[in-house]
């Protein structure tokens, strides 16, 4: 859509500005902010660094640019990261921005996933009669789900996830899931048996056509049940919200999911880099 302005609220800014997990960056010359970009920590015990950073919204002013005024503001963003104990960086990149794959690319970042993107105006109201939402009975089954679909990253990217501990899931996490505003926790069943979860939230967004889309937080598929189409009626139903536009994350080795992506509709919008710091 094209761009408010401002493109960021005041509170959008009193956050970013507000220090903990996350954190607003400028890059400045002769007084005057000439480029900007959001990072972010958090900690993640799955991740073999038990950490994940990931840098956003990087933009210099185009009058600064080819100055070293983003090189500058990238080795800001690394140090406050390194500062939390953070060192594998995640950055999403629009596939059609050559100019800022080939800048990333040159700063040692490596093409790590996509982002897929798919538009939800036709997708309908199809009646999916083997999902619901899930509720706190269905624990134990999701939690086996997640056991088995983190061991499964681990297995195909096993610098990247680390060897899991089950569960994966405590019951905590699950209950807060399946409760929080905004977002839509999914079973879906065969012979009364849960064999798939999927978990979605609605994001508000000013940058996005409908002022808000929809993020596609996980899909777990039991191994016996794949390739029967019950990725697919989850995927359908979960996509019956009032959102224009639906995003996930496909990691590289995943194959098999990035083929079934495609079949269902979504598309690359952006390319996930990664940068390992040291």
């Amino acid at each position: 859509r094209r761009p408010q302005h401002p493109a960021r609220s005041p509170e959008y800014l009193s956050r970013a500005i507000a220090g903990g997990p996350s954190s607003l960056l400028v890059a400045e010359r002769a007084g005057a902010v000439v480029g900007m970009a959001r990072v972010a920590v958090a900690v993640v015990p799955a991740t073999t660094d038990g950490h994940v950073a990931q840098v956003g919204y990087v933009y210099v002013d185009e009058r600064a640019r080819r100055q070293g005024v983003g090189h500058a503001l990238m080795e800001g963003c690394h140090e406050w990261i390194r500062e939390r104990e953070g060192r594998r960086v995640y950055i999403p990149v629009l596939v059609g921005d050559a100019e800022a794959l080939s800048f990333f690319r040159d700063l040692g970042y490596v093409d790590r996933g996509d982002i897929d993107s798919m538009g939800l105006s036709d997708t309908g109201d199809a009646d999916e009669p083997n999902t619901r939402e899930a509720v706190e009975a269905d624990y134990p089954a999701v939690s086996a789900l997640f056991d088995e679909t983190t061991q499964f990253h681990h297995d195909i990217a096993p610098n990247e996830y680390s060897e899991p501990t089950p569960p994966a899931l405590s019951q905590e996490r699950f209950q807060q899931f399946v409760e929080a505003d905004g977002a839509t926790f999914l079973v879906a069943e065969r012979d009364s048996v849960v064999v798939a979860i999927v978990e979605a939230r609605v994001i508000p967004s000013i940058v996005f056509a409908g002022g808000r889309y929809g993020s596609v937080m996980a899909l777990h598929v039991s191994n016996a049940c794949r390739g029967g189409g019950v990725g697919s009626g989850l995927m359908r139903r979960c996509h019956q919200h009032d959102v224009p536009r639906a995003h996930l994350r496909v990691i590289g080795e995943n194959a098999g999911a990035k083929a079934f992506y495609r079949r269902i509709g979504y598309a690359p919008q952006a390319l996930e880099m990664v940068c390992q710091l040291h």
